[in-house]
C-alpha cells in the first residue's frame, strides 16, 4: 500500500502555516512531494530540483511564490508511525518502504480482500489519508496494482502483468529496463514470451530473473521490519495439535522462522514472548528471559521449548506465535558466516564445503589430516608398547 501526497498532508500536520499555501519537498535533488496549490502549478513528484526552481520562478511572474522545503525525517517519523502501528493491528508482518509505503503480508487472513476494506478505512481515520492498496500474491503485482488498478484484487499476476510497460517491472534495474525497451520490447508479456536462452545473452545471469519476474513468478517475502525493535512470527497448525510430536514440529518451524528474520537483521534477541492459540480465540502466554544472546534456529528452539513449559496445555493447540522484543545488533566481535544450522544447532555437512569454498582448501582440516611430528609419534609408539610412560623424554 501507499499514500499518495504523504509528505505534503505529514508537514502541514506539523506546521499549519502550510495549509493552503503551495510548496514542495526536496530530497536527494528531487521533488518528493507537493502540495495540491504546487501541484496545480506544475510541481509534480518526481520532477528534477532545477526544473522544480524553474517552474517556481514561472509562477513567481504571476504571483505565486512556491517554496521548496529540503527532507528532514523527523518531520515525517511520528506521522508514518500512526499508519504503521494501525497496519499491526491486522497482521505482525509489515515491511516500510520509506515512510509513504510498505508492503504488508495477509496471508495468513482469511479473505483478504475484506480484511484489506477495513484497513483501509482505519488508516484514513489514522492520518487523513486514504491510501492506495495493492492485493496480489508476490510484492511485484502487490505494488504495480497499488498503482494501477488500487483496490482490486489481482487473481493471476501474469495475466495482470502482461498488458503493461515493461517499466511496470520495478524490480529489475533501471537500465535493464531501459535496454529491453531499446530492443524494441514494449509490454511485461513480450518479455515473458522471450526464451530465457535469450535473455541470458543479453543480460548474463540477471536474465533468469528479468524472465521470472516477466512471467510473475516472484519469490520475494515480505519482511516483518515494523517495529524495528521487535520480530514475531506465527506457526499455524493445519488440524489442531494435541500430542508432544505435533508441537515439537510446530516449535521448530518457529524457530527456522524466528532465526531467518534475526539473520536478515543482523540482530540478536534474549527474550522471547510466546503465546499458544487455543480454541475460540484464547491465547495463553509464557515469557522468558535468557542470559545468552539467541539467533540460531538450535538456541531459539531451545529457548521456545523452555518457554512452552509455562503454559499448561490441556486443550488442542492451533497456532503458535512468538514475539522477540528489544532485539539487538549483533556484535562486530562476532564472526557471522552465512551458514544453515540444523534443528538443534548442528553444522550440516554441507558446511564444510562452504568453509573450504570460502576461505580457501587449506583453512579447515579434519583431526586425521593434521600432521604429528615425529617425536610425537615415538612418544605414542613407547606408550603403546610399554605402557609406563610417565616422563618426557627428549
Amino acid at each position: 500500500m501507499l499514500f499518495d501526497g504523504f509528505y505534503a498532508v505529514a508537514l502541514q500536520a506539523s506546521r499549519p502555516k502550510l495549509k493552503g499555501t503551495a510548496f514542495g519537498v526536496v530530497k536527494d535533488g528531487r521533488l518528493l512531494d507537493a502540495s495540491a496549490p504546487a501541484r496545480r502549478l506544475g510541481l509534480l513528484p518526481g520532477i528534477t530540483l532545477a526544473e522544480a526552481r524553474s517552474v517556481a520562478r514561472a509562477a513567481a511572474r504571476h504571483g505565486t511564490a512556491p517554496a521548496l522545503l529540503d527532507y528532514d525525517p523527523e518531520h515525517f517519523d511520528p506521522y508514518a508511525r500512526k499508519w504503521l502501528d494501525a497496519c499491526l493491528a491486522y497482521t505482525n508482518t509489515v515491511e516500510p518502504l520509506g515512510q509513504e509505503a510498505a508492503f504488508l503480508d495477509l496471508s495468513t487472513l482469511p479473505g483478504a480482500e475484506e480484511v484489506a476494506d477495513a484497513l483501509t478505512q482505519d488508516l484514513y481515520f489514522a492520518v487523513g489519508i486514504c491510501p492506495r492498496v495493492g492485493i496480489a500474491r508476490t510484492v511485484l503485482a502487490a505494488r504495480v496494482a497499488a498503482e494501477v488498478c488500487p483496490g482490486q484484487p489481482v487473481l493471476r499476476d501474469a495475466e495482470f502483468l502482461a498488458p503493461l510497460p515493461v517499466e511496470r517491472l520495478w524490480q529489475v534495474r533501471p537500465e535493464h529496463r531501459a535496454r529491453l525497451a531499446f530492443l524494441g520490447f514494449r509490454t511485461v508479456g513480450e518479455v515473458a514470451a522471450l526464451p530465457t536462452e535469450t535473455l541470458v545473452r543479453q543480460f548474463g545471469r540477471e536474465g533468469i530473473r528479468i524472465s521470472l519476474l516477466a512471467q510473475g513468478r516472484d519469490s520475494t517475502r515480505v519482511r516483518a521490519l515494523y517495529p524495528p525493535d521487535e520480530v514475531y512470527a506465527r506457526v499455524q497448525f493445519p488440524q489442531p495439535a494435541r500430542l508432544d510430536q505435533e508441537l515439537e514440529a510446530g516449535v521448530h518451524r518457529l524457530a527456522r522462522r524466528l532465526s531467518e528474520m534475526l539473520r536478515a537483521r543482523d540482530s540478536q534477541a534474549r527474550t522471547v514472548a510466546l503465546g499458544v492459540e487455543f480454541d475460540r480465540f484464547r491465547v495463553v502466554q509464557g515469557r522468558r528471559t535468557f542470559t545468552r544472546p539467541l539467533q540460531s534456529a538450535g538456541s531459539l528452539m531451545t529457548a521456545l521449548r523452555l518457554t512452552l513449559r509455562q503454559v499448561a496445555i490441556e486443550e488442542e493447540v492451533f497456532a503458535l506465535a512468538a514475539r522477540l522484543p528489544d532485539i539487538e545488533p549483533v556484535s562486530a566481535s562476532q564472526l557471522r558466516l552465512s551458514l544453515a544450522e540444523g534443528a538443534e544447532g548442528e553444522m550440516p555437512a554441507s558446511v564444510e564445503d562452504r568453509l573450504r569454498c570460502r576461505f580457501g582448501r587449506s583453512a579447515l582440516r579434519r583431526a586425521s589430516e593434521v600432521p604429528v611430528s615425529r617425536r610425537e609419534r615415538f612418544l605414542r609408539l613407547l606408550r603403546d608398547t610399554q605402557g609406563r610412560y610417565n616422563a618426557p623424554v627428549d
